[in-house]
Formats: structure tokens, C-alpha cells, sequence
């Protein structure tokens, strides 16, 4: 028997990085991207985000590139949020992504950075995947990063804060 692991972190951006995915929603569309993850046989770890941007830490089975997972989970998403009423303004992802590959020993500082990647001044949820279970819980930061910024161990505190 093969077995192979890995692990991305994936930022998603709207489409012009258009501010349409409102605090009071995004519970939902992550529920739904978690449920496309998991249809793909994929392991969620956490999903998160601002209003512009959504963070994913996934691993992903061996019979599936990250080019495929980050298709399918922009196509599948992109026609649900257009089709929520309350998403009006949504007009799609931006045709980019960006997705960085890490260890195993790297999995609780992703975890820890994702749920401290919004402003101090909202207090976002994110989504925390069990097993058997997905719970949403509220978390805040004094930090907010973009797509672009990739943090080194080295930048980040051992419970999961940058400096």
C-alpha cells in the first residue's frame, strides 16, 4: 500500500479583491467549501479569511493535484456564492491563487496563523475540521497579511502569533 501526504496552505482571492464575502456569511461558504474538500477525500485542518480572501490548510490524496483541488473548489464555490441571495455582490475568484506546501511539523503554526489572520478590531470565525465533527469558533488578531506573505517558522510564535 502507497501512502503520501501532503499539505497546503491555499488563499483565495475575490475577483479584484472585491470586499464580497460579508462576516455574517462566511460561515456558510466555508461549511460548503469544507463539504467540496471533503467529497475530494480531502482533510480540511482550517479555513479562514477576510471579506477579500479566504485561507484553506488542506492535505490532499495522492490522486489529486493542487491545481485540480483549487479548480474545483473556485468552480463549485463560485456558483453557490453566485446563486446566495445574500451574495449579491459576489462576481467570482480571482483567476490567480497562491498555495504553499508545508510538513507535518508545520501543521499547528498554519492552523494557529489562519485563525489569527484577521484585524484585531472584528472578531472572524473560522472553521475548525474534526473527524467527525466541524465547529465554528471566533477568533482575532493584531494581524493581517496577504496572499503574498508566507511566514517562516522563524516568524512565528510557538502558539501561533507573529511578533
Amino acid at each position: 500500500m502507497s501512502y503520501t501526504t501532503s499539505y497546503y496552505h491555499v488563499v483565495l482571492r475575490t475577483y479584484r479583491s472585491e470586499k464580497t464575502i460579508p462576516i455574517e456569511h462566511e460561515r456558510k461558504l466555508y461549511a460548503y467549501i469544507y463539504g467540496i474538500a471533503k467529497n475530494l477525500r480531502c482533510q480540511i485542518y482550517r479555513i479562514g479569511g477576510m471579506p477579500d480572501h479566504v485561507h484553506i490548510f488542506v492535505s490532499l490524496p495522492s490522486s489529486l493535484s493542487i491545481a485540480s483541488f483549487v479548480q474545483r473548489v473556485k468552480t463549485d464555490s463560485s456558483k453557490w456564492l453566485k446563486a446566495h441571495p445574500d451574495l449579491p455582490r459576489f462576481r467570482g475568484w480571482g483567476r490567480e491563487y497562491a498555495a504553499f506546501s508545508y510538513s507535518i511539523r508545520d501543521k499547528d503554526m498554519i492552523i494557529g496563523y489562519i485563525m489569527n489572520s484577521a484585524p484585531h478590531w472584528h472578531h472572524r470565525p473560522t472553521l475548525t475540521c474534526g473527524v467527525n465533527k466541524v465547529s465554528c469558533l471566533r477568533h482575532g488578531s493584531r494581524n493581517t497579511f496577504f496572499a503574498s506573505y508566507k511566514p517562516s517558522s522563524k516568524q512565528v510564535r510557538a502558539n501561533g502569533t507573529l511578533p
